[in-house]
């Protein structure tokens, strides 16, 4: 029995080859996946023991693979097959469609043993045991190829960035402007509106309505509070964005604060695409805004300070 399964993923189709080629990764991203060890590895030639989860039962088997970086593609042979195979091989193809994007082609080729009784409850013929070879290989190659898009395409549209800066003030200070957020539509240019929902003086939920280039956003945002730091995320970013956390450290050194406002964004793979704008173009894009709001904000914070005439001794 052949099968073959494929998908496109938007990520250079190197990339996609070394995600596959290094199996440490499997047990965290491939969903049946339970543990993936290198048993051995020269020359090209991958040993390796794999135990993943199948229809209610947990199979176990080693494999040979044959790396093959030049042409992208990863051949591999059971050793040791599943209980229900006398043999089982296939291959990964890695094809380059454009820049940033590929597609994956994952094959199986296996034969089924004539004798299946009394190796897994329930199948008893070796049309049965086909039959549940199929799916098995059907359910879990769909799920580790969305796996694979997933993980790839959101790294490809990832971004961690910062900006720090130095000013002349105590530390708690500044932790108390940024903290009362309420404040900010009086000291920030580009937030007009704050409104709360949930604030303990540790936990705080809130909106705000902030300026994005030619128009208003209003952002939710919950924020936790203490021991100087602001950690943070948005459960619904704006359009350009999927996901959005980030944080404010402030460092108290001789003669004032370095504060540093850091993100992890992911961004919405299809609204920049449509506009146009490829990942690399993009992170700088909303790195540049977000860096900019921030220090605006630690800007306005000690100008705010300056004349309230609380600068570090």
């Amino acid at each position: 029995m052949k099968l073959v399964h494929e998908i496109t993923v938007h990520c250079p189709a190197e990339e996609a080859y070394e995600f596959c080629r290094d199996v440490s990764n499997w047990p965290t991203h491939f969903p049946p996946c339970l543990q993936a060890r290198v048993l051995d590895e020269s020359d090209g030639t991958q040993h390796i023991r794999l135990t993943a989860w199948g229809k209610e039962a947990l199979f176990l088997w080693e494999s040979e693979r044959k790396l093959n970086q030049t042409y992208l593609s990863i051949g591999f042979r059971q050793k040791r097959p599943m209980p229900l195979v006398t043999d089982m091989a296939g291959k990964w193809v890695f094809k380059k469609v454009a820049q940033n994007t590929c597609h994956i082609e994952l094959w199986h080729e296996f034969t089924v043993r004539e004798n299946v009784q009394g190796i897994v409850p329930g199948i008893e013929t070796p049309e049965a045991a086909l039959q549940y070879m199929v799916d098995i290989v059907n359910a879990n190659s769909d799920r580790e190829l969305a796996a694979i898009k997933e993980t790839l395409e959101q790294r490809l549209w990832s971004h961690e960035f910062e900006i720090s800066v130095d000013i002349g003030h105590e530390a708690e200070a500044v932790y108390q402007l940024l903290r009362k957020y309420s404040y900010w539509p009086e000291l920030l240019p580009h937030c007009s509106r704050i409104d709360t929902e949930y604030d303990d003086g540790e936990h705080q939920i809130y909106t705000m309505t902030v300026r994005v280039g030619d128009h208003d956003e209003v952002i939710r945002t919950i924020r936790h509070c203490a021991n100087g730091c602001i950690n943070y995320f948005q459960p619904a970013p704006p359009d350009a964005l999927t996901a959005h956390k980030g944080s404010w450290e402030l460092e108290q050194r001789p003669g004032g604060v370095t504060v540093t406002s850091w993100h992890k964004v992911v961004l919405n793979r299809e609204y920049w695409v449509s506009l146009g704008i490829d990942a690399e173009v993009a992170k700088q894009r909303v790195a540049q805004s977000i860096n900019a709001n921030s220090r605006a904000t630690i800007m306005t914070i000690d100008k705010k300070l300056n004349t309230r005439g609380e600068r570090q001794p």
